[in-house]
């Protein structure tokens, strides 16, 4: 390469040596950035200083998703999804149950169900979707939070929604939980909404997810309500 005043300048070719390399200005001229790891992103140091390439870090991630297309499990648990990585987490789903059931979701050791009690209060408007009825309603039992007193469950078109925080669950404290809810009875009419909050009584780093009803398998594709669907997302504080 020819400079401004024609004399020779650096030659590209000696520096850049390898497939991936930048080349870049540094305090001196011309240098060589040479690639870095797959994944990884290209930072600038700002005004007077070199870039570099660095491990993005992110504060929300996609710890796991999944779709039913086949099948009716009795249970979806979602095992190792909590860690000291992240302190609060989301959990999202589009689910369809079997007859007289409702959904509750539980934490577990990857293998059974947290013992202790859960706890839970809730406001909800429910009804046929020509009428409307609000009630409040308080639960406590071992096999999960009951995200919603679905008493007009009673055939196989049904849906729920959810969207579930809880907070620091891999930590040593009782788990607090908030949800936002609604369902749809496809063949009746019947609907509703509900807010609820919820803890856990016992003291333990939870692990995992198990998402059932309390009497039934969950469907896949039932009716008007289409596939289950199920993901979780960490956030760090």
């Amino acid at each position: 390469a020819k400079g401004a005043d024609g004399s020779d300048g650096t030659d590209v070719g000696t520096t850049l040596t390898t497939q991936g390399d930048i080349l870049y200005r540094d305090a001196s001229g011309l240098a060589r950035l040479g690639a870095g790891t797959s994944g990884q992103v290209l930072q600038t140091g700002g005004t007077g200083a070199n870039p570099s390439w660095t491990t993005m870090s992110s504060d929300l991630v996609k710890i796991y998703s999944n779709e039913i297309t086949s099948g009716s499990p009795s249970s979806i648990d979602i095992n190792s999804c909590f860690s000291a990585d992240y302190d609060i987490y989301k959990l999202f789903f589009l689910l369809s149950l079997e007859s007289n059931n409702w959904f509750e979701v539980s934490f577990t050791d990857n293998t059974n169900i947290t013992g202790g009690t859960y706890y839970s209060k809730a406001m909800q408007v429910t009804g046929h979707q020509t009428t409307d009825a609000l009630n409040q309603w308080n639960q406590n039992d071992t096999d999960g939070f009951r995200i919603a007193n679905t008493w007009y469950a009673s055939s196989q078109q049904h849906a729920d929604t959810c969207e579930m925080t809880i907070f620091d669950p891999f930590g040593s404290n009782r788990t607090q939980v908030w949800w936002h809810s609604n369902w749809n009875q496809e063949n009746n009419g019947h609907m509703g909404i509900t807010h609820g909050i919820g803890r856990c009584s016992t003291s333990a780093s939870q692990t995992g997810i198990k998402i059932k009803g309390n009497a039934g398998d969950i469907e896949n594709n039932t009716g008007n309500c289409g596939a289950s669907y199920v993901a979780v997302y960490g956030f760090k504080k």
